[in-house]
């Protein structure tokens, strides 16, 4: 049985993501067939937040990676 998403793109609050399993560690990371990890391109950079898995849907990795997302952005300070 296959993953049931592969690949996917979603806008939240201005931002394009991509996301997409990989399974060859191309960002840098360790994923192989056997541990697939979402791949998430935003900003013009590459992130693994986490591992996918055979039941994730569009909406749920979609949620997850908002809330990932959102949890690490840091308020940025007035301008200098």
């Amino acid at each position: 049985m296959g993953m049931a998403v592969h690949e996917f793109t979603f806008t939240h609050n201005g931002r394009t993501f991509r996301c997409r399993i990989d399974t060859a560690g191309e960002a840098g990371g360790m994923a192989r067939p056997s541990n697939p990890v979402w791949l998430v391109e935003v900003d013009g950079a590459s992130h693994t937040p986490f591992d996918a898995s055979l039941d994730d849907s569009t909406d749920d990795v979609q949620r997850r990676v908002t809330e990932w997302f959102d949890s690490t952005r840091r308020p940025s300070g007035p301008p200098d």
